[in-house]
Parts: C-alpha cells; structure tokens; sequence
C-alpha cells in the first residue's frame, strides 16, 4: 500500500508522506535475501520467493528509486524480476509458478527445481501488475519482454466460452476447479494498461475489456440493490500455516488451492476490478 504515499504527497505536499515512505524504505533495507539477490517473501518464509512479493514491494521500490535514490538500485529492482522470469517460469507455458525455495527444504518445493507445484492465477496477475506497475514509474525493455510472454501463456488458458481464468491457471474445467474472480480482473487491468503504455500490442486492450465485461456479466451481481463481486479465493498460501479450508496442508497442490474458501467482495477482488474499470475510464 506503501505506492499510494507518492501520489497522496504529489498532491498535498505533506511532509508526513515522506517520513512515512522513508521509513518503508528503511524496512526495505533490512529484508533478507535469497543469495541470487530477490527479497524474502517474509521472515517466517526463509529463503522463498512468492510471486505476490513482487507486487508487493517492487512499485513502491521503483516509485522510491525515482523520486528519492537517484536510480542507483534499478539495477537490483530489474535482476528480482529478471530471477523470478528464469527461475520460476514454465518454458513448457510461459506461466510463472507460485513459489520459490532456493533451499529445496519446504515440503511443498520440488527438489531439484525448488518450485511450488501449480500455477495459481491470482499470483500470476499479481505479476503482471507488479510488471506494469512498476514499469510506470521508470521504463526498461524487460518489463516490456516478460509482460508479453507471461501474457501469450495466459491468453493460451483462458476459458473461452466465458473469457474468464480459473482459480488453478491451466487445469481448465478438472472437477474442483473453478472461473476465479480476483486472478481475472488482475489480468485485465494488466493487459489493458500494458497495453496503454505500449508494453503490449494494441489488441491486449480489446482482449483485457473483453475480460473485464466477462467479470461483469459473470460475476458481478446485484442482491437486495447491492453489487456482489463473487466467486474470490479468499486466500493461498504455500506452507507456514494450515489452509482456511478443508483440505489442511498449505502444499501447493492442486485439491489445496481449490480448498480454500471462496467469498464475495474479498478486497483482493474488488480492488482489481476497480483497477481495470479505471483503465476503461481512462480509454474514454
């Protein structure tokens, strides 16, 4: 939430805003490491790179970099994507797995590879919104090259009928598996603003409305004269803790990430669903 400091103080010129983003940064300084350079997903999460990590802390790290560093830590902003692009992506799907554990010790790790087992949509649109987030405030051709070949994976799962991603990204209609809400509307805000920024071809805007009216028609309904965003895994995570569902072990299989509860109006939703409405309003 950290990003938001910047624009808060861009318009009031308040210096609380700055102290509040200096000391954000001061944390930043502190995190741990993977030895290839990216930050750790969390203290009780050693040595484990998530894909929402970078949405996380890499636009206000860039945002950062820009308006106060100098720029003289783009360098290491770029290498974090560049490790999660090479270490953490299919060459099979250009889909980006889950998780990271450069010390192969988490149950959930494959050994050789220290991957996490399935792709999961909302961590992969976490993604794509880090690349286009953070690629606003300071243009490199790396965000541009992996937006574009995480873009093509996803375009090659999506569910046609409905223009919609399910909740475990390429295992389509399997029993348990389900059109997911908060991962969808990730995705189109990101096609449509990388799209907007010339990081993607043009038709990525075309294809990201199109997803996003699909959100709207399927998922967006109204009860008792309220709008009902539905359809939204409440949360997943690999390891660390029991899942919120029934099924208990957070390991990164498949029947784990169909287990968790799935909720309406969950924040994780409806904040990128207001995203990519945004896109839309921008367009005219």
């Amino acid at each position: 939430m950290g990003k938001v400091l910047f624009d808060l103080y861009d318009k009031t010129a308040d210096p609380k805003y700055t102290q509040v983003i200096k000391l954000l940064y001061s944390q930043l300084e502190k995190q741990p490491r993977i030895k290839a350079g990216n930050f750790w997903h969390k203290q009780i999460y050693p040595n484990q790179v998530w894909l929402d990590g970078l949405y996380m802390v890499q636009p206000f790290y860039m945002a950062y970099e820009k308006t106060f560093g100098g720029g003289k830590n783009y360098d290491d902003i770029l290498t974090q994507f560049k490790n999660v692009h090479n270490l953490m992506r299919d060459p099979q799907t250009n889909l980006l797995f889950h998780g990271y554990d450069e010390s192969r010790e988490m149950f959930w790790a494959d050994k050789e590879t220290g991957l996490s087992k399935n792709f999961w949509t909302r961590s992969i649109g976490w993604y794509t919104m880090a690349l286009v987030d953070t690629a606003e405030k300071k243009e490199f051709p790396v965000f541009a090259e992996h937006l574009r070949s995480v873009a093509e994976g996803l375009l090659k799962s999506i569910d046609h009928p409905t223009k919609l991603f399910y909740q475990v990204t390429n295992a389509g209609n399997r029993p348990g598996n389900y059109l997911e809400t908060s991962g969808t509307c990730a995705i189109a805000y990101s096609f449509m603003k990388g799209a907007r920024l010339g990081y993607l071809p043009q038709n990525y805007f075309t294809t990201g409305e199109e997803i996003f009216n699909a959100v709207a028609t399927h998922k967006l309904v109204t009860e008792n004269n309220n709008f009902v965003l539905k359809d939204i895994c409440l949360v997943a995570g690999l390891g660390g803790m029991p899942g919120k569902g029934d099924y208990q072990p957070r390991d990164g299989t498949f029947e784990y990430y169909i287990s968790e509860p799935i909720v309406n109006n969950d924040a994780k939703g409806v904040a990128p669903f207001l995203f990519a409405y945004s896109e839309l309003l921008r367009n005219g």
